[in-house]
């Protein structure tokens, strides 16, 4: 082998060549080459043993071409010259043969499915028998197409066959609906196409809720920023009058009150929009009229037990009218707020948190399972395991007692009021 000009051997003090030589993959001494000094040319001896049995100078596979969801095949191969060997010993060779999936550039093991849409290939590893040998570069056809192949060692043959991308020409299986914040859609539940997709649709938005879709149920959008007015001011203080939004039972802007007819010893003075006893009659008597205690709920408030007087506007937490209750003091009890249980609901798709409480699911927290060899990442759900039932998880420390002081004007003393609210967390 003579360098061109310009072009130089590696050597040794210019006498010695230092030459990596390969030939056919095999490794070759290069030495110096008759007289000529070693950077200028170089000998390369490259033995070839005759194989006694004959060369190997076509290779012509058969294997079943992929089809949307079947599983792939590893048929054996009996050949007199050659056979097939795994190479490294993986779950995904299995006689010789592997496949690819050249869409996501991974492979894949026998009992996954060919998917419609994805292109693939097959890697098969071909080992020359004892007596036998490969040519440089055989003729190498798979289902009669010329296939990719490089000879490793001058004993192994490494082919390469890509098929075209599968077709989808199945009929599709619709899955339930899926969703997303902004849409739901559904898939086919075979080769996972999309095949349905729209927007959220329908529901009425509340100031403490979102509106639900009328097709798949899921929460989206805004709360709605007008509240629900009662129809008569049910908010009543000293200070003036206002509606309570039947929702979230907040109160509008406090109207002053506007006084009725002057009063008498015997009959008080009113507000003539709410009603409010703005001075009560001279000589009046507390006759009180218990107000039952309205439960919270996890999205509503509520209020306690409280007593009022028909003569007056005080308000009092006994029935004697020994305790009076403070105009500042709130007879609202929170909205509890939902508590999710700690375990996941989950189907074939989703995965959610239901409210220990009330039992209602959890839309915030209902997302789609992310798979990681076949079991989700999040709740641990694995493809064919069984359904549980969708049951309340009731939590049974979710109770306790707050209890709201009110300090009573004048001296009078500190009236009790026992608050049931839940314990959140």
């Amino acid at each position: 082998v003579e360098a061109k000009d310009g072009y130089r051997f590696a050597s040794i003090d210019d006498k010695t060549p230092n030459v990596n030589v390969t030939v056919n993959g095999k490794s070759c001494t290069a030495t110096k080459a008759y007289e000529y000094i070693a950077p200028a040319m170089v000998y390369v001896a490259y033995p070839i043993t005759i194989p006694t049995n004959g060369w190997i100078r076509t290779v012509d596979l058969t294997i079943p071409a992929p089809q949307a969801g079947a599983k792939p095949s590893y048929p054996q191969f009996e050949h007199t010259a050659y056979k097939f060997t795994n190479m490294v010993a993986l779950p995904e060779y299995v006689n010789g043969i592997n496949w690819t999936n050249v869409t996501t550039d991974k492979n894949i093991d026998p009992n996954t499915t060919f998917q419609a849409g994805a292109q693939y290939s097959v890697n098969i590893t071909i080992e020359q028998k004892s007596g036998y040998a490969f040519v440089p570069q055989p003729v190498v056809k798979v289902n009669g197409q010329t296939a990719s192949a490089s000879l490793d060692y001058g004993t192994v043959l490494f082919v390469k066959a890509t098929f075209p991308t599968l077709e989808n020409n199945h009929t599709h299986t619709p899955s339930d609906w899926r969703t997303t914040g902004m849409y739901h859609y559904k898939v086919c539940t075979e080769c996972g196409d999309m095949l349905d997709q729209e927007d959220h649709k329908g529901g009425k938005a509340t100031c403490t809720e979102k509106a639900k879709c009328q097709v798949c149920g899921t929460a989206y959008g805004q709360n709605e920023p007008e509240h629900t007015w009662s129809p008569t001011y049910l908010y009543q203080t000293s200070a003036g009058h206002a509606w309570i939004c039947a929702v979230c039972k907040e109160h509008s802007t406090v109207i002053p009150h506007e006084a009725g007819p002057a009063g008498t010893p015997d009959v008080a003075v009113v507000c003539k929009d709410c009603g409010y006893i703005i001075t009560p009659a001279k000589d009046h008597k507390h006759n009180l009229t218990k107000v039952a205690q309205v439960p919270a709920t996890c999205l509503t408030p509520g209020t306690i037990e409280y007593y009022t007087c028909d003569g007056c506007s005080d308000k009092f937490a006994d029935p004697d009218g020994n305790t009076k209750i403070p105009e500042n003091m709130s007879l609202e009890i929170g909205a509890l707020g939902h508590s999710p249980a700690e375990r996941w609901k989950k189907d074939t798709q989703y995965h959610w948190h239901i409210c220990t409480t009330c039992g209602q699911v959890l839309d915030e927290t209902k997302m789609l399972h992310e798979f990681e060899e076949d079991s989700c990442t999040t709740c641990g759900y694995r493809q064919g395991d069984p359904i549980e039932a969708n049951t309340p998880e009731k939590n049974p420390q979710r109770w306790l007692f707050l209890a709201v002081v009110g300090v009573i004007a004048a001296g009078a003393g500190i009236g009790l009021a026992v608050i049931l609210t839940r314990k959140k967390h």
